[in-house]
């Protein structure tokens, strides 16, 4: 089925074949997840009756023992990727190429070039958009896994622990249960949390502020996100305001894709971001400065998204994040995240753990 989606893409796009870069797509489409996510180890190409997998000696024994369907072409010195791949196109006589044009460096492609290929960019953001039955699966088993160590990360907050401890002992606990963490966690003490993608520091918890966790797991190869934001100590009634407004964005949110699945109306994500976001702002708190969501999976950031500018329409299978945050500079942060998934008309949450405000 994967590869027929790319298969479709040739025909839509009159392509001979799509060069494929992106670690994450490459292991979408092999199931072989050894490729580094940060350096450039393999390529495939994907043509209507082939599929070639270029790389070098490090991985040719352990992806030609994974992947299948596909002729793996080792990458040397004396065989370079550039010679294999001129090679390649020369013998399927090809001459329409197809290339992922946010992941690929003008060095490459002037390589490419080489060849004296018609090159054309090809966007493949929505091809891992929606996921099978076995992905969302895996996606929830991650989530499991992240209620499990923010279950975890509470019992173990106290005044004096700092950002990077906290931070820390997630990470181990995610280790110890055979996962990795999705991202590095975002622990934030009080006004820190005024910045969504704050950087954890030394900085000691004490009583009575916030407490931003954004997490999450990496469980066979599929990933969770989550944030949840408790108070340490007793919070003033302004502080419970704004914890159940920023609740209340998040649940208008869920209810205008319920609306529109019960009526079988088209969902816009722009228009979800928007009926959130209206919220905060009717009670004079300034809009967020992300998206209200994302897709979630192979990667943490997929497709679709859901910003103010989002062109996406939310169908059955997207896996994707519900964030709404306030954030008041150098004085507080609060941020609700779940991930959902629509799976036979019906919105579910795959995220568990507590909404109400926690006070620790």
């Amino acid at each position: 089925d994967r590869m027929q989606k790319i298969r479709g893409i040739l025909t839509s796009e009159r392509l001979d074949g799509i060069l494929i870069s992106n670690p994450s797509n490459i292991y979408y489409l092999t199931g072989y997840a050894g490729f580094s996510a940060t350096e450039r180890e393999a390529f495939i190409l994907i043509t209507p009756n082939d599929a070639f997998l270029f790389t070098d000696g490090r991985y040719s024994e352990a992806a030609g023992k994974h992947i299948e369907h596909f002729q793996l072409l080792e990458i040397s010195h004396k065989t370079p990727f550039g010679k294999l791949f001129h090679d390649a196109v020369v013998k399927k006589e090809l001459s329409r190429i197809g290339f992922e044009a946010n992941n690929i460096t003008y060095h490459e492609y002037m390589m490419l070039a080489k060849s004296h290929l018609t090159l054309i960019p090809v966007n493949l953001t929505n091809l891992r958009a929606i996921k099978d039955q076995w992905e969302i699966i895996a996606i929830e088993k991650a989530c499991k896994l992240g209620d499990d160590v923010f279950t975890y990360a509470c019992e173990h907050i106290h005044a004096g622990i700092t950002e990077k401890e906290l931070a820390a002992q997630i990470e181990l606990y995610l280790k110890e249960h055979g996962a990795d963490a999705a991202f590095r966690p975002i622990i934030a003490f009080g006004s820190n949390a005024s910045m969504p993608h704050h950087e954890n520091t030394t900085r000691k918890l004490v009583d009575n502020e916030f407490v931003l966790f954004d997490l999450g797991a990496r469980l066979d190869n599929y990933c969770s996100d989550m944030s949840r934001t408790v108070f340490h100590g007793k919070p003033t009634n302004q502080d419970t305001q704004m914890y159940d407004i920023v609740l209340r964005a998040q649940a208008d949110a869920i209810s205008y894709i319920t609306q529109h699945l019960e009526k079988k109306k088209d969902i816009s994500a722009m228009d979800v971001d928007n009926a959130s976001r209206k919220v905060i702002l009717e009670h004079g708190y300034p809009q967020f400065s992300h998206s209200l969501g994302h897709g979630t999976g192979i990667q943490v950031h997929e497709s679709p998204s859901l910003s103010p500018l989002s062109k996406n329409l939310l169908t059955e299978g997207m896996v994707f994040s519900l964030e709404p945050g306030i954030y008041m500079a150098d004085k507080v942060g609060i941020r609700i995240e779940d991930l959902a998934t629509i799976q036979d008309h019906t919105l579910r949450i795959l995220t568990h753990s507590p909404k109400e405000l926690l006070c620790l």
